[in-house]
């Protein structure tokens, strides 16, 4: 028999090592190896740890592998090594069975009178175990055959995952104390943790995408389209797009917002093009301009929204004596809107201001041809030929410009102007008067005042 000296566990002396703690098992000789052998004791029945523990020790379960311990009773074999007698079962093996394994016997009955062990004298001095008969448990006729495995060697380093020390004073109900894995446990926790974290953001990106909603609601109803406002439309449109809302959201918003950035630079240009109308002022062209760039970026690819929106800033540079940029734009404005001739006809107000009346003449025929019922082209035109003094074609030009527009008081200015200049006093009295017709149209306060000066000159003059 061996033990550990360090753990106090005892082996049978074909185990080398503790399963304990790993460390190397020392004989048993003299009056300690007689000493044990007369205790009564307990061993753990698996055959992979083989444990041996004094009967008064509190230990009810194997350390190593969590096995209930059985009592058994230690004798001298002629070599000198301990076999065990397991009480539960209460057997008498004979010295030629096998270890775990029990042949079946034919005839057997499903109980058999077993003896309780004891031990008394032999004549060869061999303590033998005796006892009364008994019933045991019904034992199976046929018990599955288990090799005998020889425990390897064990180090320290190699049971410390699998096996803890025996705690004192630990209950009867003490459980297994092998460790298990702990990774599909963390594996579960991470997976559970991204989870949590995805439902969080798509959370938080939803109610932020509210609040946003909300607010640019509330600055579209205001008709805060651009800052300075901090909660304007332009700015929020942007924060929802970028923020990953829908296609459908921002097609919601684009048709919304649309005609509040078209509308009122249509009409600008409407008016324009029409009789009687006030020209806009610069900044009015500015920000008629951003809208419909604005307009653009929300529906990419309509060109006749990009040509109008050059066309404000052509005329915003126009305003400001910018002609060359003007040009710029009212060219690319006419290039994507081939049969609008608004832009047409302002290139040629800007060669016009030049005195390069024959570029200028040129643009106007052009916007004549694609807009023959336009008057706005005709009166320039009649201009042109007025600066040059060439009046017999700048009549034919004012006259052709009253047949599309009868009320339109320019032309009747300009024709009582040149009849001023030629001295027909009656037809120049005439055309004033027509100019002056509460019917008139299109007469700014200048072009009123000179109309009746030009009056009285020519009534005097007449007299």
């Amino acid at each position: 028999m061996k033990h550990c000296k360090s753990c106090e566990f005892k082996y049978p002396d074909s185990v080398t090592n503790c399963r304990a703690c790993g460390g190397a098992l020392i004989d048993i000789t003299g009056s300690q190896h007689s000493q044990a052998l007369s205790e009564s004791s307990s061993q753990c029945p698996n055959p992979q740890c083989q444990v041996i523990f004094p009967l008064t020790n509190e230990t009810k379960f194997c350390p190593g592998c969590g096995t209930p311990l059985r009592s058994i009773s230690l004798r001298p074999e002629e070599d000198g090594s301990p076999q065990s007698v397991i009480g539960q079962l209460g057997a008498n093996k004979p010295q030629d069975a096998k270890p775990i394994a029990r042949a079946k016997r034919p005839g057997s009955s499903s109980t058999k009178t077993e003896k309780v062990p004891g031990r008394e004298s032999t004549p060869n001095g061999r303590l033998v175990a005796t006892g009364s008969s008994h019933e045991s448990a019904s034992i199976p006729n046929e018990l599955p055959v288990t090799p005998a495995i020889e425990p390897e060697a064990l180090t320290n380093g190699s049971i410390a995952h699998l096996v803890e020390p025996p705690v004192e004073g630990s209950s009867s109900s003490t459980e297994s104390i092998r460790k298990k894995s702990n990774i599909p446990k963390a594996v579960w926790v991470i997976a559970a943790c991204v989870v949590f974290f995805l439902l969080l953001t798509l959370a938080i990106v939803s109610i932020a995408s509210n609040s946003v909603e909300k607010r640019l609601d509330d600055a579209i109803t205001r008709g805060n389209l651009f800052p300075p406002p901090a909660q304007n439309a332009h700015d929020l449109y942007d924060q929802l797009k970028s923020g990953g809302a829908s296609e459908e959201t921002l097609w919601r918003y684009r048709e919304r917002l649309s005609p509040l950035l078209t509308n009122h630079p249509y009409q600008l240009i409407n008016d324009l093009a029409s009789i009687g109308s006030d020209e806009p002022s610069v900044d009015q062209w500015q920000e008629a301009a951003r809208n419909l760039n604005w307009a653009i970026e929300l529906k990419a690819g309509d060109n006749s929204v990009a040509a109008k929106a050059a066309y404000c800033d052509g005329r915003s540079a126009f305003l400001q004596g910018q002609g060359d940029s003007a040009l710029q734009f009212w060219d690319r404005a006419a290039t994507l809107d081939k049969s609008w001739a608004l832009p047409i006809n302002g290139a040629g107000l800007v060669y016009q201001s030049r005195r390069n009346y024959v570029a200028a003449g040129k643009f106007f025929s052009k916007a004549i041809e694609l807009a023959p019922n336009w008057p706005h082209p005709y009166e320039n035109i009649g201009n042109n030929f007025y600066y040059e003094k060439d009046y017999s074609s700048a009549k034919r030009f004012y006259q052709a410009a009253l047949e599309k527009a009868p009320n339109w008081g320019k032309p009747h200015l300009h024709l009582g102007a040149m009849a001023l200049e030629l001295r027909d006093y009656r037809t120049a009295v005439s055309e004033f008067q027509a100019a002056l017709s509460p019917n008139a149209k299109g007469m700014k306060s200048k072009e009123i005042e000179a109309a009746q000066r030009g009056l009285e000159k020519a009534q005097k003059l007449s007299g």
